[in-house]
């Protein structure tokens, strides 16, 4: 037990974050489901591989983090809001069934430069229209993170879309990185009950993180269901193979051009500029290997 509460904040302690007993039961890290009665006895005695401090949890001399978090508390309340208002418009595109955020505002950290990280799942067959939908959207609303910026305080970026044909995660993904992303998405929006159905596809993330679905997290708001029939009539012209076919070629063009792809297919679109799981999953290896948890082979 004290290894896996360990391992759980040495891999909060690479983003620079505090956590609390929940939140270290929720993403404990193990190979095999351990009993909470241990866990609950283990987190209130004194230990030397964490600190306790005003109901935040984290590596001895990293007390900082806690001090860190408390006074993230009004920006993150502040980007959620935002983020909610902006999931309230895109709720109008039809082919859009999920809408969550992903990254560190989904579990409550953030600073005033960052910006706000969506993760959409949309409609089989409309991954690229949809896109280009949000997109056009964002831009309208000025709340678009462009490929240009290099800080965008609270812009949105949607950096992946999957479409619910391929709700399952690629196998060569699977790893504790892309378990703690799919754990920690914060709902917006939900259609059709599609991230209940996201999970379930996923359910291989108990391999990492045993406890992860034990308590998801509930809608942020209410489900929107829209009915403009204006909106529906577009989305059904925008589906035409034609019109879908040159969207696609238009944007994969742009992708290629732009090289800021980590992961592009028919059914997933993940746009990252730089490959920060592997970079991740690396340092938290070194980290287990130097601490002991882990042995080299």
């Amino acid at each position: 037990m004290q290894k896996a509460i360990q391992m759980t904040l040495q891999y909060s302690d690479l983003f620079d974050f505090a956590l609390t007993a929940p939140e270290i039961w929720r993403f404990l890290i193990s190979k095999n489901p351990l009993s909470s009665m241990l866990f609950h006895k283990a987190i209130t005695l004194p230990s030397a591989v964490f600190v306790q401090k005003k109901g935040y949890f984290c590596l001895p001399g990293r007390e900082t983090l806690i001090s860190k978090r408390k006074n993230a508390i009004a920006e993150v309340k502040k980007k959620l809001k935002r983020a909610e208002d902006a999931a309230r418009l895109l709720s109008y595109i039809p082919s859009i069934l999920f809408i969550g955020i992903s990254g560190g505002l989904a579990v409550g950290s953030a600073s005033e430069v960052d910006d706000i990280d969506l993760f959409i799942i949309t409609k089989q067959g409309s991954l690229f229209r949809t896109r280009l939908e949000v997109l056009a959207l964002l831009e309208t609303m000025g709340q678009r993170r462009s490929r240009t910026d290099t800080t965008a305080p609270d812009k949105l970026c949607v950096n992946l879309l999957i479409d619910a044909s391929r709700l399952h995660w690629p196998l060569a993904k699977q790893n504790i990185y892309t378990a703690h992303e799919i754990a920690q998405l914060y709902p917006l929006f939900d259609r059709e009950d599609m991230y209940k159905k996201f999970l379930f596809a996923n359910t291989w993330i108990t391999n990492f993180l045993p406890n992860s679905l034990e308590h998801t997290p509930r809608l942020a708001g209410s489900v929107w269901e829209r009915k403009y029939y204006t909106l529906q009539v577009a989305d059904a012209v925008l589906s035409c193979p034609p019109f879908s076919l040159i969207m696609k070629r238009l944007q994969m063009r742009s992708i290629v051009k732009h090289k800021t792809t980590e992961f592009v297919s028919n059914h997933l679109l993940a746009f990252h500029p730089n490959d920060y799981g592997t970079k991740i999953l690396a340092d938290f290896k070194k980290k287990s290997h130097n601490s002991g948890l882990l042995t080299k082979k």
